[in-house]
C-alpha cells in the first residue's frame, strides 16, 4: 500500500498463482518469475515474461512492474483516484 500512498493514481494488483484451464494443474508462482498479462493475436489472454526494458528500469526485484492488463477484481487503488478514471 506504500506504492499507492506515494502516488494515489497508481493501481496495484497482486501476483497470483495459476490453475491451467485445460488440465486444472496448479502452478505455484515464485517471486522470481513475475509475469505481466497480455493478449495474443487471437485476443486470448496469456501471461508473458516481463520485457527486458522493464527489467532494466528496476533497482531490485521487489519493485512493481508496469503491465497493460490486470486480473479483474484483484486490485487496489486510492478511493479518491478511482472517481477520476474515465471508462
Amino acid at each position: 500500500m506504500i506504492i499507492i500512498a506515494r502516488d494515489p493514481t497508481t493501481v496495484v494488483c497482486p501476483v497470483i498463482d495459476v490453475i491451467d484451464d485445460t488440465t486444472l494443474e496448479y502452478h505455484f508462482h515464485d517471486s522470481g518469475g513475475v509475469n505481466v498479462g497480455g493478449f495474443d493475436w487471437n485476443l486470448q489472454f496469456n501471461w508473458h515474461a516481463v520485457p527486458d526494458h522493464e527489467k532494466k528500469r528496476h533497482k531490485n526485484p521487489a519493485e512493481p512492474v508496469w503491465s497493460p492488463t490486470m486480473a479483474g477484481g484483484l486490485f487496489s487503488i486510492d478511493r479518491v483516484s478511482i472517481l477520476f478514471i474515465k471508462f
